[in-house]
């Protein structure tokens, strides 16, 4: 009887690594030149400031908790819980690697608002503590951006690992048509940090989400041609269904007011398209 010959170890090791990387999670990473990042860190921080220095230190009427710089980046005071991610303290240490922050800033411990309420923040606006702050937000917009798009790759990656792998490969491919050129890189960044990427359960209306995942896996094919208007198309959507959704007729109405300035905010990146002549 003739004995099977058994294939070189290199040869079986090979096939096992190939059949691994079959099945391996795409990664999502782009690169941006500093040109583009600084070009996008202005467009971001007139998106959330209106290019107003005051605004870098912000706490809407509405809202139970302060936002800082360019990406009005969450703070929370000791015993608020809301459905959004705190994301200051985490810039700060991000963007504290290449310029250290106002000394009061790192003294702090825990790293709490220093203001019991929106009353006793407005009251020191115009303290040194927060001139400070300010001069260190507006000299800092770039490394702002910077923790942007890191924070986008970071929870972008690790959320895709729990897709099929098609919706994966899906993803990551369209994200690569995108992050091409810098109008719809910002498109990406600036939605992202506006309206989440959407892994939170509690911001999902009736089962539906409206995060910058959703609008990708409900997007169609692209080209380099579409992408930008099918983002925006498919964002739009998106949005409109939250607002129809919305839990209250009182929420509704809510909503429907915002929907008027989301959609403005979605065509001003086919304005910006048409200005710089994207492909």
């Amino acid at each position: 009887m003739k004995k099977m010959e058994l294939a070189p170890l290199g040869f079986m090791v090979a096939l096992l690594v190939l059949a691994l990387n079959a099945k391996a999670s795409p990664k999502v990473k782009f690169h941006l030149s500093s040109a583009d990042l600084h070009w996008i860190a202005e467009r971001i921080s007139f998106n959330e400031t209106a290019d107003k220095v005051e605004n870098l230190t912000f706490w809407n009427p509405k809202e139970s908790f302060p936002s800082f710089g360019i990406g009005h980046f969450i703070w929370l005071p000791k015993g608020v819980d809301v459905p959004f991610e705190e994301t200051f303290p985490k810039m700060v240490r991000f963007v504290s690697q290449k310029n250290p922050p106002p000394d009061w800033l790192v003294e702090l411990n825990p790293m709490q608002p220093p203001w019991s309420n929106r009353e006793a923040f407005i009251r020191e606006q115009n303290s040194s503590k927060m001139q400070m702050l300010r001069h260190w937000l507006l000299q800092t917009k770039d490394e702002q951006a910077a923790f942007i798009l890191q924070r986008f790759q970071q929870t972008l990656n690790e959320s895709i690992a729990n897709l099929s792998l098609t919706d994966q490969w899906k993803v990551k491919e369209t994200i690569e048509l995108m992050s091409a050129h810098k109008v719809s890189a910002y498109a990406l960044l600036d939605y992202f940090n506006f309206k989440g990427l959407g892994n939170n359960s509690k911001e999902r209306y009736k089962g539906q989400g409206w995060g910058l995942l959703d609008v990708l896996l409900a997007m169609p094919s692209v080209t380099k041609q579409t992408r930008l208007e099918a983002f925006v198309t498919t964002a739009k959507t998106l949005l409109k269904d939250r607002a129809n959704n919305a839990p209250t007729e009182k929420q509704r109405a809510i909503e429907q007011k915002w929907l008027t300035g989301w959609n403005h905010r979605l065509d001003a990146y086919l304005k910006l398209a048409k200005e710089h002549a994207i492909e």
